[in-house]
């Protein structure tokens, strides 16, 4: 259960600050804001800049 635990202290420490969050172990969007919804945490995507090259 330390994992879990970890986790919900990281979300905790986002929530709100704005911080981009990149995930690498999830599927797209994999960049975006974490945001508190309710007891509950959700990864506001953020559309990608620039151009691929």
């Amino acid at each position: 259960m330390r994992a879990t635990a970890t986790r919900h202290a990281l979300r905790a420490s986002l929530a709100g600050t704005g911080a981009l969050a990149l995930g690498t172990h999830f599927p797209p969007p994999t960049a975006g804001r974490v945001i508190a919804d309710g007891p509950a945490y959700r990864l506001v995507s953020v559309p990608p800049t620039g151009e691929r090259r």
